[in-house]
């Protein structure tokens, strides 16, 4: 969430949470670091759509991308039914309700396992679920398929947020995508050689982790980091 905690207690009024003020607030630091080509774009939920535009955008710079627990392009079951969330944001901009709605969004966020430090932040995170235009990723999924860079998704069978068939679903947007599944008996040195030999001759490796929830980050982060370095060696 931009512009949240930076400039005052609850936030800056005048961002909205869309997805095109998202990518130019992440365009803008990226344009100011100046950084060389070889760069791998990691995002993790609503952080993947981000990440995702960034190396569409960026194609000539980009080396590979990986996208965890991504939101896909179809409404997941965290965010259904819709109009809730959309009545939700209506009543908490209204301002004069902050008072409720902010202990209300902060119960119901711990209540799916979401830990966001008090109402405010609970508040800002409903508008920014109810601004995510899902679909309007597959022209930067277009882009990528045209192009010759690699990209790794990981999506776990216990997400109690997002649905694996809509995460398969997103996967399978993407060409030459392979899917490799790892249970808890797979190693990961034995997981990481499955998507080496994969990346040879295909661009596009989804990793289905079967018992994994929606935080694959926190249990696979040695798993990830390999796979960036390998991304940036090749």
């Amino acid at each position: 969430m931009f512009g949240f905690r930076e400039f005052s207690a609850d936030g800056h009024d005048k961002f909205n949470q869309n997805n095109e003020e998202r990518l130019a607030f992440v365009q803008a630091i990226f344009k100011k670091l100046d950084l060389p080509p070889n760069v791998v774009f990691l995002g993790h939920s609503r952080g993947s759509e981000n990440a995702l535009k960034m190396g569409s955008t960026n194609a000539d710079l980009t080396q590979g991308i990986i996208l965890i627990n991504p939101l896909g392009v179809k409404r997941h079951r965290s965010a259904r039914p819709f109009f809730k969330v959309g009545l939700a944001t209506f009543v908490w901009n209204l301002g004069f309700l902050k008072w409720f709605m902010g202990p209300l969004l902060y119960n119901i966020y711990h209540c799916m396992g979401l830990r966001v430090p008090d109402g405010s932040v609970a508040g800002r995170s409903i508008e920014c679920m109810f601004r995510a235009n899902l679909k309007d990723q597959l022209p930067f999924i277009e882009k990528i398929n045209a192009s010759s860079t690699r990209t790794l998704i990981l999506y776990g069978g216990k997400d109690a947020l997002i649905e694996e068939r809509v995460s398969r679903h997103f996967a399978e947007s993407f060409a030459e995508n392979v899917e490799q599944v790892c249970t808890e008996k797979t190693s990961e040195e034995a997981l990481m050689k499955r998507i080496e030999r994969t990346f040879d001759d295909r661009r596009n490796v989804s990793v289905f982790c079967t018992s994994d929830g929606h935080f694959i980050q926190k249990h696979r982060a040695e798993l990830i980091a390999k796979t960036v370095k390998f991304m940036l060696d090749c």
